[in-house]
């Protein structure tokens, strides 16, 4: 395991700061979970929860995918939309692109669509037990391999607690031809959610915990920095090999530079209710296009997305 691989251009040891956002909202995005760019059309798509009574592990049928411009402009607000052309979305959020395949995962399986038309490829199922599984993010790795986390987030909680830690804690690898594998498997991993592939790696940031950790091949975790934030969601790599993370507690924008462990809080956003994270302005699934260095936010509980130039 080779941390100097990661870095592009040169080693990265200088934060970077967030420039003036482009600013999506009161769009008719519903529970806005993840982005991703989509080079080849230039696009940016969005998974939609569409949240039930609050709730977005309902099987409700009703989640959707976006796609927007990178001015900010609307494409297809439901370019891929559950009960609608044969397709089901019931709660999706983490996203992923291999080849013309779109994977997007979906509670209890990981839904394929073609790239090009939206049209729906097929299902991997997960292993899946109600108020207990919580299939989230998916990052793309080599030969056309994709990782799933399973956040172990439970439902089945202790009043007043809304979420806590279920133990199915899981990070999945679907081969090529949708076979389905495990690379780790243990309450340890504290909740794996973001991930990014780094070569045969894996990066990964977890909900319950405040450490940015790696997985080999075989499944070792390894510890790599440590955040001051908590409740983490998204991670993505930077063209110089420094990555950023977001966290719902505080509601932040962390970078990290893998090389030397160095970390940062580069942008915070509105807190609300200190006791409520569900009501303040958190970034969930961050993005990256590395085209144009921007940022690619999310925002889950303000049902908006923002654009922001890395600088």
């Amino acid at each position: 395991f080779a941390l100097p691989a990661l870095a592009q251009t040169g080693t990265p040891t200088q934060p970077p700061s967030l420039g003036e956002p482009i600013v999506i909202a009161n769009a008719g995005f519903d529970g806005p979970e993840s982005v991703i760019h989509v080079e080849v059309y230039g696009v940016y798509l969005v998974s939609n929860v569409a949240p039930t009574v609050g709730f977005p592990n309902a099987m409700d049928n009703n989640g959707f995918i976006s796609r927007i411009y990178p001015d900010g402009t609307i494409e297809q607000l439901k370019w891929i939309e559950g009960g609608v052309n044969g397709v089901t979305l019931n709660g999706p959020k983490g996203l992923a692109l291999v080849d013309d395949v779109l994977y997007v995962s979906d509670i209890d399986n990981v839904r394929m669509f073609d790239r090009v038309t939206g049209d729906p490829l097929g299902q991997v199922p997960v292993p899946y037990v109600p108020f207990f599984t919580w299939l989230n993010d998916l990052a793309a790795g080599p030969n056309g391999d994709v990782y799933a986390s399973d956040s172990g987030i439970g439902v089945a909680c202790p009043s007043p607690i809304v979420f806590c830690p279920s133990g199915t804690d899981t990070v999945y690898r679907i081969a090529w031809d949708g076979t389905l594998s495990i690379v780790a498997v243990d309450p340890e991993l504290q909740g794996p959610n973001g991930m990014v592939a780094l070569g045969s790696n894996l990066y990964y940031v977890p909900i319950w915990g405040t450490r940015v950790y790696s997985l080999n091949p075989s499944g070792k975790l390894r510890s790599q920095a440590q955040l001051s934030g908590t409740f983490l969601d998204g991670v993505v790599r930077l063209t110089n090999g420094s990555l950023l993370v977001s966290s719902w507690i505080p509601p932040a924008i962390h970078w990290v530079d893998p090389t030397g462990g160095n970390v940062s809080v580069i942008k915070s956003f509105a807190i609300i209710d200190p006791a409520d994270p569900f009501v303040n302005e958190v970034p969930a699934d961050i993005g990256y296009d590395k085209t144009r260095d921007r940022l690619l936010i999310p925002f889950l509980t303000f049902n908006k997305v923002s654009i922001y130039p890395v600088e």
